[in-house]
């Protein structure tokens, strides 16, 4: 999905795609005239969860500035694709990131807003970026510094784990490790970090920026069970759950998350959904 705002008025992009797999776009201005009134700022917002959303952004931008050009022109992009794809792990592989950062780059946008981001790299590799931390996305949900414990699921969200736990007040972070077959995937063994620092009972809130299957969560939920927790509550930024959210919220007291990635998602439960 595809939307702009122009002062109070917000309008839906209209993208469909052809039978030879082209994408075409109607910004539905209706009677509206070009202006050249530079005083215009145009708030794209774009939910990119397919390859057609990705291609309709550009064309949105060429028929955006051949209507206002030129107003300044802000992008709303909560999730980036190909975060994950920021580093090359095989021979012969692209670096997707830097890929889709120059395409973004290409549009020239005045200032691009996004949330949480896989990694730094992401922001190294778009122009005029400002970032939206999990402080800023989940730092309300608690008092977290009444007992509450902030785990990492992996070596690579540690960094994120400590910061938020600083920030939030937390009692202290534990780290849970994986290995994982790069080539097919799957995660060989898991295991915790800072485990004995924790007590009996403790509330354990488990942090990350996406949630795609779910497996590794599942995995974590199985080995935090050992710490004998009182509560383990889960969030995770980018709710894809391409099996559903069912995996994960049938095993965690609350999952927390937003609708960056699935716009339609709502709270439902113990699933309770932030809106972006």
């Amino acid at each position: 999905m595809i939307k702009y705002e122009i002062g109070n008025k917000t309008t839906n992009v209209t993208v469909t795609t052809r039978k030879g797999g082209e994408v075409n776009v109607d910004i539905n201005v209706g009677s509206q005239l070009p202006t050249a009134d530079s005083s215009i700022r145009v708030v794209v917002q774009a939910y990119l969860n397919t390859p057609e959303m990705q291609v309709a952004l550009s064309h949105t931008m060429d028929a955006l500035r051949h209507q206002y050009p030129n107003a300044k022109y802000l992008l709303e992009m909560s999730y980036v694709p190909y975060g994950r794809q920021d580093r090359r792990c095989n021979a012969g592989e692209a670096l997707g990131i830097k890929v889709f950062g120059d395409y973004i780059n290409a549009m020239s946008f005045d200032n691009v807003l996004i949330t949480d981001p896989h990694s730094d790299v992401t922001g190294a590799c778009i122009d005029r970026v400002q970032i939206v931390d999990q402080v800023e996305v989940f730092g309300d949900v608690h008092d977290f510094g009444v007992g509450w414990y902030i785990v990492a699921p992996d070596m690579g969200a540690k960094k994120k784990a400590e910061k938020f736990a600083k920030e939030t007040g937390a009692f202290g972070v534990i780290t849970c490790y994986k290995e994982r077959d790069m080539h097919t995937g799957e995660i060989t063994s898991q295991g915790i970090i800072g485990a004995d620092n924790v007590p009996k009972g403790a509330k354990l809130f488990v942090l990350d920026d996406i949630c795609d299957g779910g497996r590794t969560f599942v995995g974590v939920r199985e080995l935090l069970q050992q710490l004998e927790p009182s509560k383990v509550e889960l969030a995770v930024t980018h709710g894809i759950f391409s099996y559903g959210t069912e995996v994960v919220a049938k095993i965690y007291d609350t999952v927390h998350t937003t609708n960056s990635w699935n716009t339609s998602l709502e709270s439902e439960g113990n699933l309770k959904v932030i809106k972006l």
